[in-house]
């Protein structure tokens, strides 16, 4: 019984792996749930099963990798527990089960309150709610102070920008300014949004001058930057942007917005250019009129 013991020990592990590398996952969660108690009892390296489900996760297969870590969660011993959190919640993420991210990772945070993956699970938890549209949930699971972690520091702002404070949101956009973080086009515009709307005109300049024309956010930062210009008194420069909004050919709400301006901005240009004309204009006294 023995000797058949030891010999099974050895020639899982090839086996597992042969049927790995001829794409036969199904088999393979088959062998190890069948032998569940070897990996339990430690006789077969749980790391094993860590390169299986980092297998299943390079190919695709979310579903079959979220089932081999918590398969080693509940199988392995409870000071070992802790290093497959991390890329179960991932698979998890990947095959948007966004619940059982946000269900794994609150138990990870119960479990080990100050754990070694705290910031890179909560990360994924928010990734998670937000998915979901749950922005007060997320935004309640924003620690204070933040860790410093760039993940969670631009989710943060964006939850903080959806909410209309964009003091806060652009606080922490400007935090993550100063770090080696890469905005988005969404980034940009919520940033360039919340210098605006707190009256950093000077700052959401340099910001919406960022944004090219191949952004869905272009003729939002012209109209924007259009504004600016108004504010510092340079009607030209203004309506220059207005026009190249028009120009864009983009009709969406900010085009529209800019064609008002600019017909308004024509009107108003050739009422005056008449005025005085109109003044000058002599009046016929009529008897109507004396009376």
């Amino acid at each position: 019984r023995m000797a058949e013991l030891a010999l099974l020990v050895k020639l899982l592990p090839e086996e597992i792996r042969r049927r790995v590398d001829k794409k036969e996952y199904a088999e393979v969660l088959v062998l190890a749930r069948q032998h569940r108690e070897l990996f339990k009892k430690g006789w077969i390296d749980p790391a094993f099963l860590m390169d299986i489900a980092a297998a299943y996760q390079h190919i695709g297969i979310f579903g079959e990798a979220q089932k081999l870590y918590l398969y080693l969660i509940e199988t392995v011993p409870v000071d070992k527990k802790e290093q497959y959190y991390l890329p179960m919640i991932e698979a998890c993420l990947n095959n948007g089960n966004y619940g059982l991210v946000d269900e794994y990772a609150a138990q990870y945070s119960y479990n080990y309150p100050h754990g070694t993956y705290s910031d890179q699970i909560l990360f994924r938890r928010l990734q998670a709610l937000v998915a979901y549209e749950s922005f007060t949930e997320a935004l309640n699971l924003v620690p204070t102070p933040l860790p410093r972690h760039n993940g969670i520091c631009s989710i943060a702002a964006a939850l903080f920008y959806q909410k209309d404070n964009y003091r806060k949101s652009s606080e922490l956009y400007e935090l993550l300014s100063e770090s080696d973080y890469s905005f988005s086009e969404s980034d940009l515009i919520m940033y360039g949004e919340s210098l605006f709307q707190t009256g950093h005109y000077d700052q959401a300049e340099n910001v919406y001058l960022q944004i090219d024309g191949n952004s869905p956010f272009f003729n939002q930062s012209l109209y924007r930057l259009s504004e600016i210009e108004r504010r510092k008194g340079d009607e030209e420069n203004s309506l220059r942007f207005l026009g190249k909004i028009v120009d864009t050919g983009n009709k969406d709400l900010w085009q529209r917005y800019a064609l008002e301006e600019l017909q308004y901005a024509e009107t108003t240009a050739y009422i005056k250019s008449i005025s005085p004309a109109i003044q000058m204009t002599p009046v016929i006294e009529t008897a109507e009129n004396r009376d």
